[in-house]
Parts: C-alpha cells; structure tokens; sequence
C-alpha cells in the first residue's frame, strides 16, 4: 500500500469516527473551551479518539496534588511504549485565576513532563462545570490554597468514565488494568 493510500485511509476512519455520535455518558459533550500550556485552544470533543487519564490540581498545592501526579506519571512509566503512544495524559487546574499558562508550561517543564501530557485551563465555571460531572469536591480555603477531593480517571476514546480512582491510596495496578482493557492488550 502506498504512503497516500495510508494516509487517505487513516484520514477517512478519522472522519468516521468523528461521525459517530458521542455516547450520552461522555465529557466531551461539555462545551466548555480550554488553553494548555502551549497557548493552543481547544474544546474537550477535540481529545476524543485517545485514552485519557486525568486529574483536577492545581500547580502550588503543597499535599494532594503532588501525590496525584507522582501516580499518573508511575501510570505512565509502566506503561509500554506502544501503550503510552496510545494514551494521553490531562491535567486541570482548579484554580484558573492563580496558574496562568506560562505557569502551566514552566510546571509541566519542571515536572518532565512529555508530549503525551496536556495542562489546560478554563474559566471558573468550566471548571466547576467539569468537577460536577466528575463528582469532583473541591473549594477554596484562602487566596491561594484549596480543599478538594484526590481523584484520577480514565476515560475511555469516547469520554466515557471508564475507571476513578478516589483517594490518595496507590491506585496504578486498577488503572493500569483498565488501561489495557481499553488498549485491548490484557496485560
């Protein structure tokens, strides 16, 4: 098969999946619209196609969100290559008014954090919109610090809840699990 070829087919089961309308229970019916770390603007619809795992912090917390990203990033390094290329990795700030962009860039620098990582931003009510439909818990105690629940999902390439992790307790072996499930690769 040609170079052309390929790329035609890929981009028609792109469009097809596109076509597809979204299952009821997806985010990506949010119409909320986000900045990541690199500036780039995009609506949640445009994650759909890849496994996401993701988390609400926010880049100063001092506790819980630390503790977070160290699993995500175990639940990455666990993974095979040809496992991480397939899954994406999505954090979200709780607090839009205190982690600029510039922030979420130079935090996702400090922290090594690749390609496959995206640090968005929103406003307020995308925020709390999104933390709803998580059932996400979280407030803020001062200027700078907030209360919030410790949670990491998986969504399915649909935006589906396919597994939550809620608490600090190590979650990596169940994520890891449903990871490969999606993936199709068992173990």
């Amino acid at each position: 098969m040609t170079k052309a070829c390929i790329v035609w087919f890929s981009a028609a089961l792109l469009a097809l999946a596109w076509a597809t309308p979204l299952p009821e229970n997806s985010l990506y019916h949010l119409d909320s619209s986000w900045r990541d770390q690199n500036g780039v603007v995009l609506k949640l619809p445009e994650l759909r196609g890849q496994i996401r795992v993701v988390a609400l912090i926010y880049t100063h917390c001092k506790s819980v969100c630390p503790a977070i990203l160290e699993q995500m990033k175990t639940t990455e390094t666990r993974l095979s290559r040809s496992e991480r290329s397939r899954v994406g990795f999505v954090l979200i700030t709780l607090d839009p008014e205190g982690d600029s962009r510039e922030q979420l860039h130079q935090f996702g620098l400090e922290r090594e954090l690749g390609d496959n990582w995206r640090l968005l931003r929103g406003s307020s009510a995308d925020v709390r919109e999104l933390a709803a439909v998580l059932d996400f818990k979280y407030r803020k105690n001062s200027n700078q610090e907030f209360s919030h629940s410790a949670m990491i999902t998986v969504l399915d390439a649909e935006g589906a809840i396919a597994q939550q992790q809620v608490g600090l307790q190590d979650g990596t072996t169940t994520r890891l699990a449903a990871l490969r499930r999606l993936l199709g690769s068992g173990s």
